[in-house]
């Protein structure tokens, strides 16, 4: 799995910068102001349980 290109926004009231919810392009009030670097995506790296365990996608089959 590979995280994709994050975009950060202005922060409005009731939004804290994160792309959760339609954005009104229109305005100007949520421009983009640029990516989230690679190394700030949540991530994962030989975990001490063993496993890594997630809920946004479907089980691999067999």
């Amino acid at each position: 799995m590979a995280p994709g290109r994050i975009t950060r926004v202005s922060p409005t009231p009731g939004h804290d910068g994160l792309p959760r919810r339609a954005l009104e392009g229109w305005t100007g009030r949520d421009e983009v102001r640029g990516r989230i670097p690679f190394d700030e995506l949540p991530h994962l790296f030989n975990p001490d349980s063993g496993y890594v365990s997630h809920a946004n996608a479907g089980g691999i089959p067999g």
